[in-house]
């Protein structure tokens, strides 16, 4: 069986696990990964993808910058959480053309619903405003959440992804506000790089029973996780993000079956813990 051929694409890319998940992945699953790491900024995306295409590769994951990118113009199909959340950070290359993913979102949700996270009802606080901010916007609003404030150090920027999960669902209310604390909330996201490249406070504190997302991952946690543990809030962090798409990418790249990805992911989150003292 030849080898799978797929990387990582975006800027920067010093700090990426990517490689040594794979590397797990592609044991686990008795499978030969060949994964990349291709940095590359917004001006040259394009032209990187039609040179994977053109290598063979059988699909790739984004990340910062070009998530909006891929979920845009660019893919000719994509899920329903690509197209409203507007971010896609999976693509898979088809006789069709390209097809667009956003396994963030299903990653996210699955943590959720496996730890029995019900947000019915509930208020969310989401701090950021591009990609992953509005990813977490859409898995919210899908597990039921009643309020959600987008908390952006640019407030303009959150208007498009306002707009698309607001008339996907009408049943939440959908806001923005400055980058400060937010109070009485039950959830809180981050989906800033705080404390993916150095050490970094949000500014909120979490509570107890709080449910806490960190969409960037560092060795050992990031400040935000070891102080939601610390304080007895519901975490779900980085690291078991990255396995979760991660799994589901090698997935749709035909690497593993459908039936083992639980076990996979539950295998990945050990091994990668393990082998990056996280």
């Amino acid at each position: 069986m030849p080898p799978i051929k797929a990387g990582l694409i975006g800027l920067p890319l010093n700090r990426s696990l990517s490689p040594q998940l794979f590397t797990i992945l592609a044991g686990l699953c008795g499978r030969e990964v060949e994964y990349s790491l291709w940095e590359c900024g917004t001006a040259k995306f394009q032209e990187a993808v039609a040179k994977a295409r053109a290598e063979s590769w059988a699909g790739f994951n984004v990340t910062l910058p070009d998530k909006q990118l891929l979920a845009g113009d660019l893919s000719d199909k994509k899920d329903r959480a690509a197209s409203i959340a507007g971010s896609a950070n999976c693509a898979r290359f088809t006789p069709e053309g390209l097809e667009a993913r956003n396994t963030d979102a299903a990653a996210m949700a699955a943590a959720m619903l496996d730890r029995g996270m019900d947000l019915t009802g509930k208020k969310a606080a989401v701090y950021g405003s591009g990609g992953s901010a509005a990813t977490s916007a859409y898995v919210l609003a899908s597990a039921g959440a009643e309020d959600v404030t987008f908390y952006a150090r640019d407030p303009v920027r959150a208007g498009p992804a306002i707009g698309r999960v607001s008339a996907a669902f009408p049943g939440s209310v959908f806001s923005v506000a400055p980058f400060g604390p937010a109070d009485g909330v039950d959830a809180v996201i981050n989906a800033t790089p705080i404390g993916m490249y150095e050490e970094g406070h949000l500014p909120v504190e979490p509570a107890k029973d709080q449910v806490c997302v960190d969409w960037p991952y560092s060795p050992g946690g990031t400040f935000f996780t070891r102080r939601a543990r610390e304080l007895g809030a519901h975490v779900i962090d980085g690291m078991e993000l990255l396995v979760r798409q991660g799994v589901l990418s090698l997935f749709l790249w035909g690497g593993c079956r459908e039936s083992d990805i639980a076990d996979i992911i539950r295998e990945a989150r050990k091994l990668l813990r393990e082998k990056t003292g996280g």
